[in-house]
């Protein structure tokens, strides 16, 4: 699968949660094709949020809610701007609105690699 040989490989990144100033639109337009299929799992978006949402994350740890989520055939889960979300066990299409932002100020994308308290990959499970 593509998180064992990309994402959780000796060399690959791990998991990761971001936040950015454009829209995802995760979709499933496929008929008949289900969340978990033949023990396989497709069509998964994970969103999260902050546990103290006034706490400054920036180069320390903070702790996170995380939810799963399928997407049926024929439905899609919108995730606006500012969404923290991973997108990397999703195994579908996704449409993503991008915008040519030429004001530094609103720049405010953020990805932060999960890892536990000894720095190892977290994977993620559902």
């Amino acid at each position: 699968a593509f998180q064992q040989k990309w994402v959780y490989s000796e060399n690959g990144p791990g998991m990761f949660l971001e936040h950015h100033l454009f829209t995802h639109y995760f979709m499933n337009p496929a008929a008949n094709v289900y969340p978990a299929q033949n023990g396989t799992e497709t069509s998964l978006i994970s969103l999260a949020r902050q546990v103290n949402a006034s706490q400054d994350c920036q180069a320390t740890p903070c702790d996170y809610w995380i939810t799963a989520f399928s997407v049926p055939s024929g439905y899609t889960i919108f995730c606006p701007p500012g969404c923290i979300h991973e997108d990397w066990t999703y195994q579908d299409k996704v449409v993503t609105s991008l915008a040519d932002w030429t004001d530094e100020k609103l720049i405010n994308d953020n990805t932060v690699y999960l890892r536990n308290e000894n720095m190892k990959k977290i994977e993620l499970v559902f």
